[in-house]
């Protein structure tokens, strides 16, 4: 999060990152910024932590399933008893991100917004950066998260049950002109969705150097970017076309990152070297 009069140093500076055309660049900056008070509280927690026990250094590698979250693997990092920082790789299953889609339907009182969910999530992979906390300076016992998560995806939307249930707009142009092209009434949909966990969870050791942590929390959808193809040029190079368009992007955002939430519920299974 960034303030009035902060000055932020870094290889990709706000305000080129801000103003950036370029889909891609501007998409890796927008991440950035969401998960740069991620590394402001390892480093807050990492201070407190300094003084307290014997600092120990250690990598491990570990699995994870969260749900509706993700299915993934990665590795951490101990800085000391305390303090633990973990990047893992994943993608959400299709009974996943359903079930974010129908907390989705049922908080916006509107079924389509599942099908909007669906469509987003499609053909999905994410990378996971979280920052966790051992009350006890053990590897066994309490532990707090903070995770976030940046998802990207691609797949198609049909528009009848995606586009017009959920913006009410009118898209029978569109549609006409792709049943004279040969083609169905979907659109292509491309997105990527930067999501925040916060996590309490417990942890087990057995054998020695395997931990087994149980954790439950919740997650929310804190920006997304979309973007819709028709593959129909004729139409998208026209005023109307282009601004339909655009506008369904932003309104599909706007349904995904006001009712993207869930709780959660995972299992996470690590080896201690």
């Amino acid at each position: 999060m960034l303030f009035k009069g902060q000055v932020v140093q870094s290889s990709v500076p706000f305000f080129i990152a801000s103003s950036c055309e370029n889909y891609y660049s501007s998409l890796v900056a927008k991440f950035i910024n969401r998960l740069g008070f991620l590394i402001l509280i390892l480093f807050a927690l990492n201070a407190t932590a300094q003084n307290t026990k014997r600092i120990t250094h250690s990598f491990y590698p570990e699995v994870i399933v969260n749900v509706p979250m993700f299915i993934g693997a990665g590795g951490g990092y101990s800085f000391n008893e305390h303090i633990q920082a973990d990047l893992l790789y994943g993608i959400t299953p299709q009974p996943f991100y359903s079930l974010i889609g129908q907390v989705a339907a049922e908080s916006g009182g509107n079924g389509s917004y599942r099908d909007v969910v669906e469509a987003a999530f499609q053909n999905n992979s994410l990378w996971r950066l979280s920052s966790t906390y051992n009350l006890t300076g053990r590897s066994t016992g309490f532990h707090f998260t903070v995770a976030g998560s940046m998802l990207e995806a691609s797949g198609d939307a049909e528009i009848n049950s995606v586009l017009r249930a959920s913006t009410g707009r009118d898209y029978s142009t569109l549609i006409a002109l792709l049943i004279a092209a040969g083609r169905s009434s979907k659109v292509h949909i491309d997105s990527s969705i930067q999501i925040l966990e916060l996590q309490a969870s417990y942890s087990w050791s057995f054998d020695q150097n395997w931990v087994v942590d149980v954790s439950g929390g919740f997650l929310k959808v804190l920006s997304s970017d979309v973007n819709l193809k028709t593959g129909l040029s004729n139409y998208e190079s026209t005023p109307s076309g282009n601004s339909q368009m655009r506008e369904t992007e932003s309104e599909i955002e706007g349904i995904i990152e006001e009712y993207g939430l869930s709780p959660t519920a995972g299992v996470q299974l690590k080896y201690l070297f």
